[in-house]
């Protein structure tokens, strides 16, 4: 018998919540949506549930994102239907986790990436430890940055925010905390500890007593980020970035020139939207028709293609047409 892709656990007050699919990274399906939304009801709904605690299966991954290579699928098919729904149904899940009456601990060890932050960084309270990798790589597969974290990161100074959305920039524990993505950081070995710890008092106490300093963070001076990712032309950040020698500069020029232009500029209006208003429903529903544009004007299906189906890692990218219509977001 097949073990379900979202366990489900209560022991007395608390309750717990397992993405299960560890060799796929606990990549996220339109099913496991559905069925953690459902859950997540259920126990809010229930006065005898006073905690939820969600974690996943596997020392590699909290959850490294959307199954895209279904939505690749359904949408080389033709079936643009189901990439929209899934998108729509993943973005009311962040909705969901960020509305919780239900105090929410996301235990985010390993890799976190697109729907896992969506996951767990909505949450009330968010744990990292040293194998933690956050990012949000979507404008190398022609996507943008969605699951809201234009709302988490109209935060954050504005260059930085534009560096970790447009590069794909991989964050550790004490970045996270340091931009407001996470809270805690508890080593990786006392997790299981810190679990039973949750489960048994159904609260959130416990963390403050397994928690440590994370160490330093690794992320680039915030003025000169702020100067090279100044204005709205990708083109020009690109040739700024060159220009400067440092190794996260350099890296970072590389990674927008691997991008979709037409991400890049899309992911720009994103933040610049939810700097001006950071509702996150209004951004999720800005979200929506982002992604919905990359799927069917945009390069989704081709960046897929190129990175995760053919890994070819050569995608044709379409140019940005400044004479169409803006999408509207």
């Amino acid at each position: 018998m097949l073990e379900p892709e979202v366990k489900e656990t209560k022991a007395g007050a608390a309750a717990r919540i397992t993405l299960n699919r560890p060799k796929a990274l606990n990549a996220l399906t339109r099913e496991m949506v559905q069925r953690m939304s459902r859950i997540l009801s259920e126990w809010e709904a229930d006065p005898g549930v006073k905690l939820i605690v969600a974690d996943a299966a596997g020392d590699r991954a909290f959850c490294a994102g959307g199954d895209v290579a279904r939505l690749y699928a359904e949408g080389t098919a033709g079936n643009n239907a189901y990439c929209t729904d899934f998108w729509a149904e993943n973005y009311a899940l962040n909705a969901q986790v960020a509305s919780l009456g239900t105090p929410y601990v996301a235990l985010m060890d390993g890799i976190v990436m697109g729907g896992g932050f969506g996951i767990s960084a909505h949450g009330a309270h968010r744990v990292v430890t040293e194998r933690t990798v956050l990012a949000m790589p979507e404008c190398g597969i022609g996507l943008v940055p969605d699951v809201g974290a234009s709302h988490l990161l109209a935060r954050a100074p504005e260059g930085l925010a534009r560096l970790i959305a447009l590069t794909g920039l991989r964050l550790g524990p004490a970045d996270c905390i340091a931009l407001g993505l996470a809270d805690s950081f508890v080593p990786s070995d006392r997790l299981p500890a810190l679990t039973s710890a949750l489960m048994k008092a159904a609260d959130a106490s416990p963390i403050a007593a397994f928690s440590e300093p994370p160490g330093p963070g690794t992320l680039p001076d915030p003025k000169a980020v702020a100067e090279t990712f100044a204005g709205q032309l990708p083109e020009a950040i690109a040739e700024r970035l060159e220009q400067n020698r440092q190794d996260w500069a350099q890296k970072a020029a590389a990674a927008l020139r691997r991008a979709s232009p037409i991400s890049l500029q899309l992911t720009l209006k994103l933040l610049d939207a939810a700097r001006q208003d950071s509702s996150l429903l209004r951004c999720l529903a800005r979200d929506l028709n982002a992604a919905s544009y990359c799927l069917a004007e945009g390069d989704f299906l081709e960046g897929v293609r190129a990175a995760i189906i053919e890994k070819d890692r050569k995608p044709n990218w379409k140019p940005i047409n400044f004479a169409s219509p803006e999408v509207s977001l």
